[in-house]
């Protein structure tokens, strides 16, 4: 006949202990299984109820917040809200209208600046701000890279006390002696050359100063010609280069 459900089961515990069925009625004995290997049964147990415990907790955790950068968050923090996970917002630059005036005064000392793309980041400079606003009001915490950054936004009226500021990963300075004699001052330029990045105070600050200078300058050139053709002699517009390449040229 069949075998009651419980004498099945622990028949299948005794094979995969390798457990020998003991006498009946053996004092020692419970259904054939002695109390050290009952003991060892429960520590089993435990220790499966414990790792499963703690694996939902990790995947509950990992799935706790959403991170995303500026301009893109906006339905993911909305999505992200009727879960009711929290939201984390990273911010790359300062204030975007604040950004786009100080532009604004570059281009009216130097029209030339005005490209084309500028002008038109600048027409949708109002509706970025909107999504920036938006996004900045769903997120609980916002991250920034630096101070300047940090008071950019406070001076915008943002509410800054959501705000962590995380630097940027930099290695430390490192300066080498030089003499009046050793040819050019060497800069190195790494990333974007134009408007959006400073590049009219890099020429504004060429034109003060008296001695040589040599500028390599790594990334996409946004500069028109005709605003650094005056500089063209110590300008060396070398292009992108992949990251291992721009180390070297260290």
């Amino acid at each position: 006949g069949l075998q009651p459900p419980r004498e099945v089961a622990l028949s299948w515990f005794r094979d995969q202990l390798d457990i020998d069925q003991a006498a009946p009625g053996h004092a020692d004995h419970w259904f054939g299984i002695s109390p050290s290997h009952l003991l060892l049964m429960l520590f089993l147990g435990l220790v499966s109820a414990t790792l499963h415990s703690c694996s939902r907790s990790a995947a509950r955790s990992a799935t706790t917040d959403v991170y995303a950068y500026e301009y893109t968050a906006l339905e993911l923090f909305e999505k992200a809200v009727s879960l009711g996970r929290r939201r984390v917002l990273e911010v790359s630059s300062c204030d975007s209208l604040e950004v786009m005036e100080l532009q604004r005064r570059a281009i009216e000392l130097n029209p030339l600046l005005g490209t084309p793309y500028i002008k038109r980041l600048h027409r949708l400079a109002p509706a970025r701000a909107r999504i920036r606003e938006r996004e900045w009001e769903m997120a609980d915490i916002v991250i920034v890279n630096s101070d300047v950054a940090r008071d950019s936004m406070q001076r915008a009226g943002r509410d800054v006390r959501k705000v962590r500021v995380v630097p940027l990963g930099f290695p430390d300075a490192q300066f080498s002696e030089r003499g009046i004699n050793d040819g050019p001052l060497r800069l190195l330029w790494a990333g974007t050359f134009g408007l959006r990045k400073g590049a009219d105070v890099l020429l504004a600050a060429l034109d003060r100063l008296e001695v040589p200078v040599a500028i390599d300058v790594f990334g996409l050139n946004e500069m028109p010609h005709e605003a650094a053709h005056r500089h063209s002699s110590r300008i060396n517009i070398r292009g992108t280069l992949p990251q291992s390449e721009l180390f070297s040229a260290f």
